[in-house]
């Protein structure tokens, strides 16, 4: 009897010394001389549930969870009651399996042998998470902070599930949960990245690219990572950078299809016209099919004048949205569409003023809304010349535009009113209008608008105070705008203040800042040039306006300020990209809507550098003369 327990006592001390050797070439990386000594205590002890076990962390460890959780499942057969580990892994093998409810299941067989394990606590917290149960998630996820306060996982996974309950209503408590992520583990690199891209969201550039920059310190080569470095350079507008950043994702990982997606559209607006093509061709060569790659190669073949290839690309993917979009772009900026039938097909229908009837412009003593609600302030601005026209085929018409256009259209004649958005209608009206319809309801068509110009003047008599270094007897006035409203100058470049230097260096003017809502961000570099914010003086559109009467020429990109300008008749230089937007056109040194507006066209995709020497040339005859 003592044998029989010697020899099981030694052979059970054997076993253990197996499995001890087993657990060391796991840990080592040795996974073939771990898998050999389990299956060497197996073949002595079939029922062993630590060798098991620990083929199931060999198979998960290599990618197979399937296999994983059988092994796991013979493991608890052999030992109903398991282990924390071995739950806790097996529903790490489920989710990767995707079987969200037996995870969770798991996991909580877990959290009954261990009530306060981090690991089990975050896991099903992101297994509710993932199983779109985001309440019950951050309830888990808050039990992990209170259990491990210093643990960054729980505050980690909180900022996911308070980002997936309401990422704007969340915002705050979501940057603060990744912040005390980042102060328990500086080098936490997910939390790192998310912050990162949250407060790039937000314009706070510089510390994001600084997050980001340390989480690429930690995971140099980590596609996300990467991917989020270069989203927050093409966010600052630094598209070149964020093309070096992609360029180096695709080296370390050439598989992956958003990574070079990422790198063409990068390229694309960095006017790296040879890369992004060469980007999407390659692209196609592995996946001939790829849709989101015929429309980036189409954008790049447009912005490298190959227009007719890039159409043809277009019609092989029409079923996109952005396809149909861009062909329907480029039809209405050729004139090989009309204009103003395609914008009133695109207004909206329903009416959402109290069942007004739709009016089809023909002659009629009813009063009509024009309803401008959501429509670009550009179109605002280019169809206000048919106001008077439509108000003279109408009884009493009353204009609804957005608050931002101010008292701008105020002075129209015909218009018995004219109401922001948010205030409430006057009784009485019978008919309605879209606005962006104006045009196709009077008649019009292709691309034709009467040249009634000028058609919009300031208020006279509206009291303003302008800063009296502004207009000075005798001083040429040059109203100058690169940004309107924070947009791009086209759908992929900004033009900056410093590209412009070259106009304030060497021309004997007084330039005045039109850079509506957005100058402010370059205020230090306009004081060191002598360029006064004009715009930060205007209360409203209209101040913009009689600004603009007082100038002796206005240089500007695409948004409002070419608008105002030509709608009033004032002299205005116009620099467009390539690729403008359709109202201008693709070619052509002049404007049809407007007579008083002149094109200058850049020749090449971000080279504004050109563009700004023909323009200082001209300028520069110009006030010498």
């Amino acid at each position: 009897m003592a044998k029989q327990k010697e020899r099981r006592e030694d052979r059970e001390a054997d076993l253990r010394e197996a499995l001890d050797v087993a657990t060391q070439h796991f840990r080592r990386g040795r996974a073939e001389e771990a898998m050999e000594v389990y299956r060497r205590v197996l073949a002595l002890d079939p029922e062993n549930f630590e060798a098991m076990a620990g083929i199931g962390d060999l198979l998960l460890s290599r990618g197979r969870p399937g296999d994983a959780i059988m092994a796991y499942g013979g493991a608890l057969r052999a030992r109903p009651e398991g282990s924390v580990e071995v739950f806790i892994n097996r529903g790490s093998a489920l989710i990767q399996a995707n079987d969200l409810e037996a995870a969770a299941t798991s996991f909580r067989r877990a959290l009954d042998l261990e009530p306060d394990n981090i690991t089990a606590l975050n896991n099903l917290g992101s297994a509710y998470a993932q199983s779109g149960q985001p309440g019950e998630a951050l309830e888990l996820f808050r039990r992990a902070q209170r259990v491990a306060p210093d643990h960054p996982a729980g505050h980690f996974n909180a900022a996911l599930a308070l980002a997936a309950q309401d990422p704007a209503g969340n915002a705050e408590e979501v940057i603060a949960a990744y912040r005390a992520a980042i102060a328990c583990d500086p080098k936490f690199a997910p939390a790192c990245l998310n912050l990162a891209q949250c407060l790039a969201a937000r314009g706070e550039t510089a510390e994001a690219l600084e997050l980001v920059d340390e989480a690429e310190l930690q995971a140099p080569k980590d596609l996300p990572v990467l991917i989020g470095k270069g989203q927050i350079y093409e966010a600052m507008g630094e598209y070149g950078n964020a093309a070096a950043v992609f360029d180096r994702a695709v080296l370390l990982h050439p598989d992956d299809v958003d990574a070079r997606l990422a790198l063409a559209r990068a390229a694309l607006a960095a006017g790296k016209m040879k890369k992004a093509v060469s980007t999407c061709f390659d692209l196609l060569a592995s996946h001939p099919d790829l849709p989101q790659a015929k429309l980036m190669l189409a954008h790049a073949l447009i912005e490298d004048g190959k227009v007719t290839r890039a159409k043809e690309t277009l019609e092989e993917v029409d079923e996109l949205p952005g396809a149909r979009r861009l062909l329907q772009h480029l039809a209405l900026a050729d004139g090989e569409a009309d204009a103003w039938a395609t914008l009133a097909a695109r207004s909206p229908a329903e009416d959402r003023s109290g069942g007004l009837a739709t009016w089809d412009g023909a002659p009629t003593g009813a009063d009509l809304l024009i309803d401008g609600r959501g429509v670009d302030p550009e179109d605002i601005i280019l169809f206000a010349r048919l106001l008077p026209e439509a108000a003279a085929r109408a009884g009493r018409v009353v204009l609804c535009h957005d608050r931002i256009l101010g008292p701008l259209l105020e002075g129209v004649p015909g218009l018995a009113s004219v109401l922001p958005a948010d205030e409430p209608l006057p009784p009485g009206l019978s008919l309605r209008l879209p606005y962006a319809a104006l045009p196709a309801a009077l008649g019009h068509r292709g691309r034709s608008l009467p040249a009634n110009v000028p058609y919009l003047h300031p208020q006279a008599g509206r009291a303003r105070e302008w800063d009296p270094a502004m207009f000075v007897a005798n001083e040429p006035v040059v109203g100058i705008c690169w940004q309107d409203r924070g947009r791009a100058v086209g759908p992929d470049q900004d033009l900056t203040f410093r590209e412009l230097e070259p106009l304030f260096e060497e021309i004997p003017a007084r330039f005045l800042s039109l850079t509506y809502r957005n100058g402010r961000n370059d205020a230090g570099l306009m004081e060191d040039f002598g360029v006064i914010e004009a715009a930060a003086q205007c209360r409203d559109l209209e101040d913009v306006l009689a600004a603009i009467e007082r100038m002796d020429l206005v240089i500007t990109t695409d948004g409002l300020i070419p608008h105002l300008a030509g709608a009033m008749g004032k002299e205005c230089w116009l620099l467009l990209p390539v690729f403008p937007d359709w109202r201008w056109g693709r070619r052509g040194l002049s404007c049809p809507f407007y007579p008083s507006l002149r094109v200058f066209r850049a020749e090449r995709t971000g080279d504004w550098a050109s563009l700004i020497a023909d323009v200082q040339a001209e300028l520069a005859g110009r006030t010498a003369a």
